[in-house]
């Protein structure tokens, strides 16, 4: 079975529609993959980076580009790598101003019960509120 891994550009151009042949060819691949022809596979990486795009370069506003990222990767005929824990940081950044990155990295020490060393105050922040 093949096997893809999705870019930012794809998934961009799918959710919003900004180009109707790379829409319908990204839908195309995605029916594969919801009927077993094809493995589509995320990281996440490209959802942060596709977070950045949404809203600094198509000013998607941050609630609705979590939204439009989460349904997208929620999608179960996915490959997602750390599904859960790039949901949860979609969640994060949702409803407070940490950036994507961030929210992810510290989803992603608590999900091994470790801690992230860093000198950004924003990190000390995330970890007291949530």
């Amino acid at each position: 079975m093949k096997n893809l891994y999705i870019d930012t550009n794809a998934i961009v151009s799918y959710l919003l529609e900004r180009d109707k042949k790379q829409a319908d060819l990204v839908d195309k691949f995605l029916l594969d993959a919801q009927e077993g022809r094809l493995t589509v596979t995320v990281i996440p990486e490209v959802i942060i980076e596709a977070i950045y795009v949404l809203q600094q370069h198509y000013n998607v506003e941050k609630y609705k580009a979590c939204d439009l990222l989460k349904d997208f990767i929620s999608t179960g005929f996915l490959n997602v790598e750390n599904r859960n824990i790039i949901i949860q940081a979609l969640d994060i950044h949702k409803f407070n101003s940490f950036g994507l990155l961030d929210s992810y990295l510290y989803s992603l020490a608590k999900s091994k019960s470790a801690e992230v060393f860093s000198f950004d105050k924003d990190l000390e922040k995330l970890r007291r509120r949530v």
